[in-house]
């Protein structure tokens, strides 16, 4: 194929210029694309106005954005907002004692290591591209860890009534998973809407709130855990997956 056969293809449905006239007359190949391209029925040639302007601004955002963003880097980011979050309101309830857990303290520290690698490998996960059977896995072990956070405190019984001394736990675990969480959804928007990831991405950004419960809440009866610590995460993990399906994608990218 010539260059002005070329030509003539990128000219198909418009009209020849003169040379490319001269070159059709001399061009059987190029006599019977035209031909054919001639037969097809004008309906079908045109795309419907709302598929044109789709197309348009998929090619204004590949122009303005050539390069795709590493998913690395949003991944990082959410594990730097996780923790930076963690730490403040650690501190910020820690005045007088880091650990108000009176749980066994291998029990204490194996669910904190827990939660602290779900909040650090969660967006990275969440993020991933392809890594399906590990978030499937992560997804089978989030039942796991709330009975585990839920049945493992000390059972020491709330003194001001189960209500009153749930609400500022709630409060807590609420506040400090508010930011991780908003992020959290900006991040995973970066790709098209996959309910498994933003499942995760809601857990690692819950497991920051009921991380620092699970360090300084000193209630441990089963009812306050699993009322006011690990309902909260559940119920900000289906709250997250429910405000992503509804918010449209920065990139449709798997």
């Amino acid at each position: 194929m010539t260059e002005q056969c070329g030509r003539v293809l990128e000219r198909l449905g418009e009209p020849m210029t003169p040379e490319l006239s001269e070159h059709l007359r001399e061009c059987e190949r190029c006599r019977a694309v035209v031909s054919a391209f001639e037969a097809i029925p004008q309906w079908t040639r045109q795309a419907p106005a709302h598929q044109s302007s789709v197309v348009a601004r998929a090619l204004s955002d590949v122009a303005s954005h050539p390069r795709a963003r590493p998913w690395w880097r949003d991944g990082l980011l959410a594990v730097g907002v996780n923790a930076v979050i963690f730490v403040a309101a650690l501190l910020a309830l820690s005045r007088r004692q880091v650990v108000g857990n009176l749980a066994p303290a291998p029990i204490v520290w194996t669910i904190a290591a827990v939660l602290s690698l779900l909040a650090v490998a969660g967006p990275i996960i969440s993020l991933a591209p392809r890594r399906r059977p590990l978030r499937s896995g992560v997804l089978v072990f989030l039942p796991l860890l709330a009975l585990a956070v839920g049945l493992g405190g000390s059972g020491v019984e709330p003194h001001a009534g189960l209500i009153k001394a749930g609400l500022p736990c709630l409060i807590v675990e609420t506040a400090a998973s508010l930011v991780p969480a908003v992020f959290a959804l900006w991040a995973i928007t970066g790709s098209a809407f996959q309910a498994q990831r933003t499942a995760i991405a809601g857990m690692s950004a819950g497991a920051v709130g009921l991380l620092v419960l699970h360090l300084h809440c000193g209630i441990g009866s089963a009812a306050h855990l699993l009322l006011f610590h690990v309902l909260p995460w559940l119920a900000l993990i289906a709250v997250v997956v429910g405000i992503r399906s509804r918010l449209p994608s920065r990139s449709f990218a798997p």
